[in-house]
């Protein structure tokens, strides 16, 4: 039968990466001090990555090639050499909360999105610049399926008389981008609402209603399909979406 392995680490454990090719696991850690730890999945010897990270990790990815791993505590990102043990590059993140960060499918690039903004990175050695998508552009984007019930008003009539009406301007919803997924080599983007967002570079162009609920998570499966979670159930899309 199968052979069962546990590996346990000093903290409560937040994240996980695993880059299947190199059979190694990275380990994020709720605690700041625990840091960051790398198991090796055949051999099970362990490898402390780092000893401190800002309010411990919460979100960890490797790179294509297993050798860079992306590291989000607290405000800060963080791009680790594994085989070298060294910083590469670190920066602060959106002023806002951040919910996902992911390498990108193309080298020295990565994906940030969080509450009301999603943000792509560009990494050049040690340095890291970033690019801001704008999500305005979404309002002239084409629903995938029809929705129904769904409207947005910008000014709320508060008092009115027979000559003039004062009118507030309300505010605007707050969208949390929640994570982050890929068709081929085109982003996708979950949302709160629902909705799955694809882009063409920086450009979104289509978008589908997957649930009614948050989207917690986008796995791309065999075949150019991608799976979709939210609270209660699990969605598998072609890439035709």
């Amino acid at each position: 039968g199968d052979t069962q392995h546990f590996c346990s680490v000093e903290g409560r454990i937040k994240c996980l990466a695993i880059h299947q090719e190199r059979s190694i696991c990275a380990i994020g850690q709720e605690n700041a001090e625990q840091g960051i730890v790398i198991v090796d999945l055949k051999t099970l010897n362990y490898m402390t990555l780092c000893k401190s990270t800002a309010k411990g990790v919460h979100c960890l990815d490797f790179d294509e090639s297993g050798r860079h791993l992306l590291a989000l505590g607290g405000n800060r990102l963080t791009i680790y050499d594994v085989d070298n043990e060294v910083v590469i590059a670190s920066t602060l993140t959106h002023a806002t909360e951040t919910l996902d960060v992911r390498f990108t499918t193309t080298a020295n690039a990565l994906v940030e999105v969080g509450r009301n903004f999603v943000r792509l990175w560009f990494i050049k050695g040690s340095d890291m610049r970033f690019e801001e998508v704008d999500m305005s552009t979404m309002q002239n984007v084409s629903w995938r399926k029809r929705r129904l019930g769904t409207f947005q008003c910008r000014f709320v009539v508060v008092t009115c008389s027979q000559s003039n009406a004062l009118l507030f301007l309300s505010p605007q919803p707050t969208t949390f981008y929640t994570c982050v997924g890929w068709i081929d080599n085109d982003l996708i983007v979950g949302s709160s609402t629902g909705d799955v967002i694809r882009f063409a570079g920086v450009t979104p162009i289509s978008k589908i209603k997957a649930h009614t609920s948050k989207i917690t998570n986008i796995s791309s499966v065999a075949g150019g399909r991608f799976a979709i979670s939210a609270a209660n159930s699990a969605k598998l899309y072609d890439s035709k979406c």
